[in-house]
């Protein structure tokens, strides 16, 4: 009868499932080959996926009718590993971690306008996005004190959201929901979508 082991294990202060199998079966080997996200720890020789529901759940996919899966000790004993110290300037996984967003670098002197205001009611957002949108809406018109927003070019839109990702290193979901609250200043037939 075909086996596979799973044991929690910690590879570069990730967690990972460790699969154990016998290397020599072909069968398991090439089911191991269909594994997402698989990696080989050539210091310890062990296959790996990261520590998921998702990747637990492919391993059993994956090796169903072919192997047992004893998965036993794995899902009843999850061990305590020890954070690892993060040095500073250091990165970790792919890099894309998020940087502490900045303060903004201008004052805030125009308040929304009320028109912009009564195009989110009528588009019937809640009570949040409303809230979201319109302080969105005021760090922009802000940003060019002297410029009516309508007057705004399509360059001026995207240095602003250039200087919120550089300078004040906001998040994705930030920079989209600036975005947002621009295109909704934008829908009139004078001005075109950003």
């Amino acid at each position: 009868m075909r086996k596979i082991i799973l044991q929690h294990e910690q590879v570069k202060g990730q967690r990972v499932i460790k699969i154990c199998f016998d290397m020599d079966n072909s069968v398991l080997v090439s089911c191991a080959k269909k594994l997402m996200h698989r990696k080989w720890n050539t210091d310890d020789g062990f296959l790996y996926v990261p520590n998921t529901k998702a990747h637990l759940k492919n391993i059993f996919n994956t090796f169903k009718g072919t192997a047992w899966v004893e998965a036993e000790d794995f899902l009843n004993n999850r061990p305590k590993f020890k954070k690892r110290k993060i040095n500073e300037g250091e990165v970790i996984g792919n890099g894309s971690q998020h940087k502490k967003t900045q303060a903004r670098t201008y004052q805030i002197t125009k308040p929304c306008p009320e028109i912009y205001i009564d195009k989110l009611k009528i588009l019937n957002y809640s009570y949040q996005t409303l809230k979201t949108y319109k302080a969105m809406f005021i760090d922009y018109i802000n940003y060019y004190p002297n410029i009516r927003p309508e007057e705004l070019t399509k360059q001026q839109i995207n240095n602003y959201i250039i200087y919120l990702v550089r300078e004040r290193n906001v998040t994705v979901p930030y920079q989209n929901q600036a975005i947002n609250s621009i295109n909704h200043s934008m829908t009139d037939s004078t001005t075109k979508k950003y």
